[in-house]
């Protein structure tokens, strides 16, 4: 996880001495990041104890439960395409699954919370892009001091 909000990690660990609240912009961009992530995996799970699916199709219980979310987070395509025939049992338990209260609950959680992290990713692009074209840093540092 850490690795999606860090290109240099020796650097990226010395923001905070020169942009101390884009530091913790970042810092809690990537805690919600994460805390979606959980939330994600918990509807999951939930999802999959929920699921029934018929003999042959066990072995795709992940991969239906991951559509079920998608389709509950207004995510993937409306309606499938044509498939071939094992596969008709995975799209039979996917067309008749019903969400229980909890999974809603959390689909509603992650849509709400999907949208104020694209949100807050958005605006900190534009904060990097912006500190990025300054001519000079605040703070000191090692790699700012003349040896």
């Amino acid at each position: 996880m850490t690795s999606l909000f860090v290109s240099d990690r020796d650097l990226s660990g010395d923001l905070v001495n020169h942009y101390q609240v884009y530091a913790q912009a970042k810092e809690r961009l990537r805690r919600n990041v994460a805390a979606q992530e959980e939330e994600f995996h918990k509807a999951t799970s939930l999802v999959m104890t929920d699921l029934a699916l018929q003999p042959g199709t066990e072995h795709r219980r992940l991969e239906v439960a991951r559509a079920v979310l998608e389709r509950c987070l207004d995510k993937g395509p409306e309606s499938p395409i044509a498939v071939a025939d094992d596969e008709r049992g995975v799209l039979e338990a996917l067309a008749a699954f019903v969400p229980a209260p909890a999974v809603v609950i959390h689909c509603e959680s992650l849509k709400k919370r999907a949208a104020a992290l694209a949100a807050n990713a958005r605006k900190l692009s534009a904060d990097a892009q912006a500190l990025a074209g300054r001519t000079t840093l605040l703070g000191e540092c090692t790699y700012t001091r003349r040896d």
